[in-house]
C-alpha cells in the first residue's frame, strides 16, 4: 500500500512539474509574444476581470493576421492541455490535504475552473476566426463571461489549496509538539535509578 501511495505521489509531482513548465512557457513566451503582435495590449488570457466588446475588437484588430494565427496555432494549443493538467494538480493536492471535507468542496471549483477555461478558449477562437469586422457584442460578452467565471473558480480553488497547506503545516509543526507521548516522560523508577 505504501509503495502504491508513493508511486501515486511521484506521478502527481511529475504532473505538477509539467503543468508548471507549460505555465512558464505561456507567461514568459507565448503571451508576451501576443502582446508584441498587439502593440503591447494584453491577451484575453491575461484579463481575469473580463473585457468589453470594444476592448476585444481593438485587441483582435491590433493582432493582425500573424498574431491571430499565433494565438490559434500556438497559445491555444498550449492552453488545450494546461486547464486539464491544472485541475488534476489542484484536485490531487486538495484531496491529499483534505481537512473535514473541504478538499472535496474546493475540488469542485478546480474542476469548474477547467471547464470554464475550455469554454473560454472556444469562445476566443470564434472571435479570432471572425476577426474585428465579424466580431459581435454577444461573442465578446460570452467569452468575457467565461473568462470571469474561470478566474473566480481558479482563485477559490487555489486559495483553498493554500489554506489546506497552512492547516497541514500548523498541525505538523505545532499540534504534534503539544502532545508528547507518555513514553517520553521519565517514570519514578527511572528517576530513582538515576539518583543511585
Amino acid at each position: 500500500m505504501t509503495k502504491l501511495l508513493s508511486a501515486r505521489w511521484k506521478i502527481y509531482w511529475l504532473l505538477f512539474v509539467i503543468t508548471t513548465l507549460i505555465y512558464l512557457v505561456m507567461i514568459f513566451w507565448s503571451l508576451p509574444k501576443l502582446s508584441e503582435f498587439a502593440g503591447g495590449d494584453l491577451a484575453f488570457d491575461l484579463r481575469p476581470a473580463g473585457y468589453s466588446f470594444e476592448e476585444a475588437k481593438t485587441f483582435i484588430g491590433a493582432l493582425g493576421s500573424n498574431g491571430i494565427d499565433f494565438y490559434i496555432e500556438v497559445q491555444q494549443r498550449l492552453d488545450s492541455v494546461y486547464p486539464a493538467l491544472l485541475a488534476i494538480v489542484l484536485v490531487g493536492g486538495l484531496l491529499g490535504l483534505d481537512f473535514k471535507g473541504w478538499g472535496w468542496v474546493f475540488s469542485v471549483f478546480a474542476i469548474a475552473g477547467s471547464v470554464f477555461d475550455y469554454l473560454e478558449n472556444a469562445a476566443v477562437r470564434v472571435m479570432l476566426q471572425m476577426g474585428p469586422g465579424g466580431l459581435t457584442a454577444e461573442m465578446a460578452e460570452q467569452a468575457s463571461g467565461w473568462t470571469l467565471l474561470k478566474s473566480i473558480s481558479a482563485t477559490i480553488a487555489m486559495g483553498g489549496l493554500l489554506i489546506l497547506v497552512l492547516i497541514a503545516l500548523y498541525r505538523y509543526f505545532f499540534m504534534r509538539k503539544s502532545v508528547l507521548p507518555e513514553s517520553s516522560a521519565p517514570s519514578n523508577g527511572d528517576e530513582a535509578a538515576a539518583n543511585k
